[in-house]
């Protein structure tokens, strides 16, 4: 059998990868190719040529058959949340209370830190949080399946899609009275490291008495009507 010219090869080539569908890789095209030609072209420059051209060529590259995403019901359970992210939802706006120059990721790691150096008694709390919220999970999964609902996992794409984007011109939220008294006590302990602030303006905090607390309290039942005046405007 007499050899085919390039340009023939190349019809070829791309006939193969079209038969072969999802399952067109180099080395499948090439020995399918090698098998129809009798293995005359195993040491073939021209048939290396034709399936670089294949699949360097993006308008003849065969395209993978993707499944179709299947859609979330929104009535699906919404996921438990474990106790690490209880405590980083708890912590993050103490620690953006006493320093909001901080970036998001310096928080978080902050936060991670602190976590990290938890002892274990003080851990149980929110572990106790997430073995409830676990409980309530399993709860709406099994009524939601009874229902004739299917869990469809979210892929990461759709959670980015899904993240509103923050207002810059929305109000700054605002401060509970804990968070007016950790910025204040971090500006009167310079010497203490952030974790060590945080940490001790926590203590401080539960061992403060009612009255105590009051002037920290009226500055942000304050700060809240000026919330809400600014986000109604």
């Amino acid at each position: 059998m007499s050899n085919p010219s390039q340009s023939e090869l190349n019809a070829f080539v791309a006939k193969v990868a079209a038969e072969l569908g999802d399952k067109a890789t180099k080395r499948a095209v090439r020995e399918r190719c090698e098998e129809h030609f009798k293995r005359s072209f195993l040491q073939s420059e021209e048939l290396a040529a034709a399936i670089s051209k294949l699949y360097v060529n993006s308008s003849s590259k065969p395209q993978k058959r993707t499944r179709e995403a299947a859609t979330k019901s929104a009535d699906q359970p919404k996921g438990a949340v474990t106790a690490y992210i209880f405590f980083t939802t708890e912590k993050a706006p103490l620690l953006r209370a006493a320093d909001p120059s901080k970036s998001q990721p310096q928080i978080m790691k902050e936060a991670a830190e602190l976590w990290k150096n938890l002892g274990e008694s003080e851990k149980a709390k929110y572990l106790n949080m997430a073995a409830e919220d676990k409980k309530r999970f399993d709860r709406e999964v099994e009524a939601f399946k009874a229902k004739g609902g299917v869990m469809v996992r979210g892929s990461k794409k759709e959670a980015k899609v899904k993240k509103a984007k923050k207002d810059p011109n929305a109000p700054k939220r605002a401060k509970n009275a804990y968070m007016f008294f950790a910025t204040e006590f971090r500006t009167k302990h310079p010497e203490l490291s952030m974790i060590e602030q945080t940490k001790a303006a926590g203590e401080a905090w539960r061992n403060l008495a009612d009255d105590a607390k009051k002037p920290y309290e009226a500055m942000a039942a304050k700060d809240r009507e000026r919330y809400e005046n600014e986000k109604s405007a």
